[in-house]
């Protein structure tokens, strides 16, 4: 497991790492939608994609 970092560690510049939870289940699957990863014909293979919290709760998920 990554240490976690105080909240300082934003002011600082640095990137905190740390185990997702689900109230960050929204934002993720924002992410893999608005990702350039699936612009033009796959863009329909995550339209509708969402990451739950049951996932996030059942994977290994991080977010920085």
């Amino acid at each position: 497991m990554l240490p976690v970092q105080s909240s300082s560690a934003s002011v600082r510049g640095e990137i905190v790492i740390r185990r997702a939870v689900a109230r960050d289940a929204k934002r993720l699957s924002r992410l893999v939608r608005g990702s350039r990863a699936y612009e033009g014909p796959y863009a329909a293979m995550v339209s509708d994609y969402r990451v739950g919290p049951d996932y996030i709760e059942n994977h290994q998920v991080f977010v920085a």
